[in-house]
Order: C-alpha cells, then structure tokens, then sequence
C-alpha cells in the first residue's frame, strides 16, 4: 500500500529552501583509500555516515569497494549503527568468504556480517537499509574492520558510497 511522499505538499504552500532540501537524497562517499586496517575490531569510518533527522524514516543503499589479502585470509566486517531508539533493518551482499560467488547476508537488526575480499582487486559490497530514527536525530554510520586479522590489510577503498533517501 502507498505511503505518500515525503515531504506532503500541499495547495497554496510556500515552497522555500528547506522544503527543498528535505526532498534531497543525503549522500556519503570516500574521496580516497582509507588506511588499510590490520585487526577485526570494528571501528567508525571517517566518511561513510548519513547525518538522520529525529523521527525520520530512510532507505539506504550503498556500494562499498575494499581490497586486501587472498579470499577467506583477511576479508571485511562491516557493521552500521544509528541513534539510541531508532530501528535498523539491512543486509549487504558481496563476495562469499571462501568463493566469488555472490552470497547475501541475512536481514539483520545489530551485529555485522563478513564479506569476502579477493586480494588487490576492488571487491563489491552492495548495501541495502531500511532505518527507522527516533526521536534524536544523529548518524546512521558504516563500521567495519578486517574480519580475519592478516597482515595484509583490509582497504575501504576511494568511490565507496551510501545514499539515504527521506519517505516520512
């Protein structure tokens, strides 16, 4: 069933920059290589992260690119996290741990989920995110770290991106 738009327009409404500027998507990228990261303990990154507005309701979807060690030998463990009260559903799909085939990660609330890197080649993780905000307004942000310590190092890599798009 139709929700509507975001934000409702009505008849005889002052359109003024702010209304406009709800109707925007928000957009997170990497403008360069983030430092390869050598341990499994997650950690904030500096640029992914979605600024949410209190009580909003968002769609969120992404492309993160990391490259690093052999498959299964290092990979990547992500993670997203958003305000105190807010509800978060996501999935991410990429290269399995042992094999290049694709393999979703079930639907998830909390937690993290391993995907697969395939050495120096930019491996594809595909975000999808349904996020309810409370009622403080505050970041829907990626964490992630290597997901078997290596020496070789996992790298977010440049043109990773998150897109969040209002619909209430």
């Amino acid at each position: 069933m139709p929700q509507g738009q975001f934000p409702a327009i009505v008849a005889g409404q002052v359109i003024t920059a702010a209304l406009l500027e709800e109707m925007l998507p928000v957009y997170a990228r990497k403008d360069a290589d983030s430092p390869a990261r050598v341990n499994n303990t997650l950690s904030a990154d500096p640029d992914l992260f979605i600024p949410l507005a209190a009580n909003g309701v968002y769609h969120i979807t992404g492309y993160l690119f990391a490259s690093g060690a052999t498959l299964g030998s290092g990979d990547l463990l992500i993670s997203f996290a958003a305000p105190t009260g807010s509800l978060i559903v996501w999935t991410a799909t990429g290269y399995g741990t042992s094999s290049t085939a694709p393999v979703m990660s079930p639907a998830r609330n909390s937690g993290s989920a391993a995907v697969g890197v395939n050495g120096g080649s930019q491996s594809p993780v595909e975000i999808s995110a349904f996020c309810a905000n409370g009622s403080t307004a505050g970041n829907f942000a990626l964490s992630w770290a290597e997901n078997t310590t290596n020496a070789t190092g996992t790298v977010l890599k440049r043109g990773s991106w998150l897109l969040a798009t209002r619909s209430a």
